[in-house]
């Protein structure tokens, strides 16, 4: 479980919910295709982001949009393994 300041999502397997603050639940589940290892259903937006990315450049807003979520991914993993190594505590993200 990660408790957010809006929401808590919960991840058990390939299941993952939020709940936000009103008691709203949304499944945002997304299972690996077992024959879809080119993950084929979203690639092409992404590829197509990237490219956006890449011709508007280092400090356009995409690309700032861009880091700020790999930040926020790097705080979650290690936020994650911080707990799992003390046993699953609720952590800060940093």
């Amino acid at each position: 479980m990660i408790y957010g300041e809006n929401a808590i999502i919960e991840i058990e397997g390939d299941r993952v919910l939020m709940t936000d603050r009103a008691g709203s639940t949304q499944d945002l589940s997304a299972p690996d295709l077992p024959d879809d290892s080119y993950h084929s259903a979203w690639f092409a937006g992404v590829a197509g982001e990237f490219e956006r990315a890449i011709t508007a450049g280092p400090g356009s807003h995409l690309a700032l949009e861009n880091l700020a979520e790999a930040r926020f991914a790097l705080a979650l993993t290690i936020a994650a393994r911080r707990s799992a190594e003390q046993g699953g505590i609720d952590v800060a993200l940093a």
